[in-house]
């Protein structure tokens, strides 16, 4: 456990880097420029580098937002509060899942967006103050301080791995939680006529609820794209044969078009998950009203789901991880500053066919 005393950041970085930091940091690399950039390893380590202010000036960027005005010539703060006159009034017509957290010494509100799959139970229950229910605060009266966010591969296998493949039937019960959905994933298996599934050979008729664990990764993936392009592109709550609740879907949703819209709400920083304890320590000292104990951070624990990352996605055909990549999260791979090639290049499958 760590105090504030220690956390050192650069609290109001230039928006663009000069020569000499670009060819050190990487940060305002284009996409094709990043594949020769040594690496993916190199890549996200370059990401990892980065404050969360350096973070939210590129997903700003990314949102083409910057491109509106001279921002060489503004201090971030002006960066900020022009972008979002900008989006004021897309805002409105979003459904929002942030938190308000109000401080009383500037009489302001505070609200951060957790991403589901980057901690955000751990960092409800002990890091972040519960805050207000967002639909209950004016949009103008909240500083949108903070987004968590991950690498949208590695989000998508986590919530496979704690909620299928590895749930546990103990004190939070998930497999019994899950057991519809994994129910749906069977029926659609049957109708699809997927002789090859694991689950072909159970028929509907011997169980009304199907064992999440028996789930495979590539008929999930299947099960979730076929979803994605029955409800119009959407990954949000569809209709399905067994009711599910809402919040099944929440797991892997796009964060740019289903989660923290951070192409509609300016967020002031942004901390990466892969480099949680950092970041953390970063918007602390910028943001202690929303923060339980604004003196200390809890010990944060690497996550193991990293080692298995290259294992689970080996198991799926080009067609799936290029339509994964490419369509389903493709906002997300444009808008937050992650790479799908880098992503490729780090499981050694870089030259995908579409069919």
């Amino acid at each position: 456990e760590q105090t504030s005393k220690v956390y050192n950041f650069d609290p109001n970085p230039p928006l663009f880097k000069t020569d000499e930091q670009t060819a050190n940091k990487g940060s305002n690399m284009k996409r094709s420029e990043r594949k020769g950039y040594e690496g993916s390893w190199l890549f996200m380590e370059t990401l990892k580098s980065m404050s969360t202010r350096e973070l939210a000036l590129k997903v700003l960027e990314n949102c083409r937002l910057s491109n509106h005005f001279d921002a060489m010539a503004e201090n971030t703060s002006a960066v900020f509060e022009k972008a979002e006159k900008l989006v004021s009034e897309a805002i409105q017509h979003k459904q929002y899942t942030w938190h308000p957290v109000y401080n009383e010494d500037d009489k302001r509100f505070y609200s951060y967006c957790l991403n589901t799959k980057t901690a955000s139970t751990f960092l409800k229950k002990y890091v972040f103050r519960r805050g207000y229910e967002a639909s209950k605060v004016h949009s103008e009266d909240s500083v949108k301080a903070v987004m968590v966010i991950r690498e949208p591969m590695h989000r998508l296998l986590s919530a496979y791995l704690d909620k299928l493949a590895e749930c546990q039937d103990g004190k939070a019960n998930i497999c019994a939680q899950w057991k519809s959905f994994a129910r749906n994933i069977q029926l659609f298996v049957l109708r699809s006529n997927k002789t090859e599934s694991n689950l072909f050979s159970a028929h509907p008729a011997t169980s009304s609820r199907a064992d999440p664990r028996q789930i495979s990764f590539p008929d999930f993936v299947d099960y979730i794209i076929h979803m994605f392009l029955r409800n119009d592109g959407k990954i949000r709550s569809p209709f399905t044969d067994v009711p599910t609740p809402k919040w099944t879907w929440w797991h892997w949703e796009s964060v740019v078009m289903d989660r923290c819209f951070p192409c509609a709400v300016v967020w002031r920083d942004v901390v990466l998950f892969e480099t949680m304890e950092a970041h953390l320590k970063q918007i602390l000292a910028k943001y202690p009203v929303l923060f339980r104990d604004p003196n200390r951070l809890p010990v944060i624990k690497p996550s193991d789901t990293n080692a298995k990352v290259k294992r689970y996605f080996a198991q799926l055909p080009d067609k799936q991880l290029w339509f994964l990549g490419n369509v389903m999260y493709s906002l997300d791979y444009a808008v937050l500053p992650y790479d799908f090639e880098s992503f490729l290049e780090s499981i050694g499958r870089n030259n995908l066919s579409k069919s």
